[in-house]
């Protein structure tokens, strides 16, 4: 059985954790200079979560004028 904690949205990528102490999915969007953190608490909502923050946050970085990092 492979495995993989990489998720891919519009071209970029995140790693996805599990903590089972909180009982969440937690994930961090990878090779950009900003962090960009996001969680959930099922795999449906986690994917949710990837695409909501990184629109939003190239939406954020269309409004200010520069090209998301």
């Amino acid at each position: 059985m492979h495995a993989t904690n990489i998720m891919s949205y519009k071209g970029y990528g995140a790693r996805i954790e599990y903590s089972a102490e909180d009982e969440c999915f937690y994930g961090r969007v990878l090779l950009s200079k900003d962090v960009i953190l996001f969680d959930a608490t099922s795999v449906e909502g986690v994917k949710a979560a990837f695409a909501g923050v990184l629109d939003d946050y190239v939406a954020f970085c269309r409004q200010q004028g520069h090209q998301p990092k």
